[in-house]
């Protein structure tokens, strides 16, 4: 199902290309349990080409949307230089990360993974809530007592307050 744009052809996902090797190799009595993660690859292969020919095959800056309302951002990786990072977010903050050697890896991950919808500007819109900026202090905080400059009842104290010593 390879996708083409402006001369450039974008491979299928890894995944997909694996799984439809599999079914040629099966017998075909098997093939058929091989159905139900097939149509799920191809769903996903086919938002795979969308989101490429979209982005003209450069995925970084791309904000992506899963079904469950959450989000992930692909960006160069600040930590470590010539890595990219998916930075995964949603309404009260961000939750979790992960790098992989090029950004075309990541955007691979994130489509395995759910993000399939394009959400141009989700970042920006919810980090401007009450719900993120509470979320990201309560991150903070718990950040702040990983690194043992926060005792744990100071934690809760300052949780128990905390929308008071935020900024709305």
């Amino acid at each position: 199902m390879q996708t083409q744009h402006a001369s450039k052809v974008y491979p299928d996902l890894a995944h997909y290309s694996a799984l439809c090797e599999l079914g040629r190799e099966l017998e075909p009595e098997y093939v058929e349990l091989l159905e139900e993660s097939l149509a799920s690859a191809r769903a996903q292969n086919r938002a795979w080409h969308l989101l490429l020919n979209t982005c003209q095959g450069d995925p970084v800056g791309l904000e992506l949307k899963s079904r469950h309302e959450q989000y992930a951002l692909i960006l160069p990786d600040a930590s470590e230089p010539g890595r990219f990072r998916a930075q995964m977010f949603d309404a009260k903050g961000f939750f979790a990360h992960s790098t992989r050697d090029t950004a075309l890896e990541v955007l691979e991950l994130l489509v395995t993974e759910g993000y399939t919808e394009l959400a141009t500007g989700a970042l920006e819109q919810l980090s401007q809530s009450t719900d993120w900026k509470l979320g990201m202090f309560q991150t903070n905080l718990i950040a702040e007592v990983n690194r043992g400059r926060l005792s744990y009842p100071a934690m809760l104290k300052r949780l128990a307050g905390g929308e008071s010593e935020i900024s709305v």
